[in-house]
C-alpha cells in the first residue's frame, strides 16, 4: 500500500516536474524564493493597522505558531521520516530543473507549505478579512506548494502534508489563543 502511495507520489511530482517554459520557470523560482514571503507580511500589516485590538498578542500567536510549525517540521518530522528531496534523486528531477537550491537532505514534509498555510490560516481566524484578502492568501500559499513541486525540491504529497499540518497546528493553537483573549 505504502510503494503504491510512493509511486503514485514520484509520478504526480514528474508530471509538474516535467514542465519546462522559461516564464513559468522564472514566476516559480520567484515564487519558491522566501522573498515571496513579503506579500503575506504586507497584508499582515494592513490588517494590523486596521485592527489594533490586541495587535501585540495577535502578533505574538501569529509568530509563535508559525515559527512552531516550522520548528516542528525541520527538528522533529524531517529527521524522523528520512524522505530524500527529489532533487537528491536525481533520476527524477528534469535535467537542470532545480531552481536554485535544492535545500536541505529530507522533504517530507514540506516547511514552505506548512509556513504558508500556517501563516494565512492564523491571519484567517484572527483577524477575518474579507472575503478578497482571504481568495489572494489562498492562492498565494497554493502557489507557494506548487512552486516546490515545480522546482524540484518536493514531491506533491510533502507539500500536501506541511499544507495540512500547518492548517491543523494554525487552528488548534488559535482555540488555546481565543480561550485567552476572550
Amino acid at each position: 500500500m505504502l510503494k503504491t502511495i510512493v509511486e503514485f507520489d514520484e509520478r504526480l511530482f514528474l508530471l509538474i516536474n516535467r514542465i519546462n517554459h522559461p516564464i513559468l520557470n522564472f514566476c516559480f523560482e520567484l515564487i519558491t524564493n522566501k522573498w515571496f514571503f513579503i506579500l503575506p507580511a504586507i497584508i499582515f500589516c494592513y490588517l494590523i493597522v486596521n485592527e489594533r485590538q490586541n495587535a501585540f498578542k495577535r502578533i505574538l500567536f501569529i509568530s509563535f505558531t508559525v515559527g512552531f510549525i516550522d520548528y516542528t517540521i525541520y527538528r522533529i518530522f524531517k529527521p524522523l521520516v528520512h524522505r530524500l528531496r527529489p532533487c537528491y534523486a536525481l533520476e527524477l528531477v528534469f535535467p537542470n530543473k532545480v531552481l536554485g537550491n535544492c535545500g536541505g537532505q529530507f522533504s517530507f514534509f514540506s516547511n514552505h507549505a506548512g509556513n504558508a498555510f500556517g501563516l494565512i490560516f492564523c491571519l484567517i481566524l484572527v483577524f477575518n478579512p474579507n472575503l478578497k484578502i482571504q481568495k489572494i492568501l489562498y492562492i498565494w500559499a497554493i502557489l507557494v506548494c506548487l512552486s516546490r513541486v515545480y522546482v524540484g525540491v518536493h514531491y506533491p504529497l510533502d507539500v500536501f502534508f506541511g499544507a495540512i499540518y500547518g492548517i491543523l497546528i494554525s487552528k488548534l493553537f488559535f482555540n488555546f489563543y481565543n480561550k485567552q483573549i476572550y
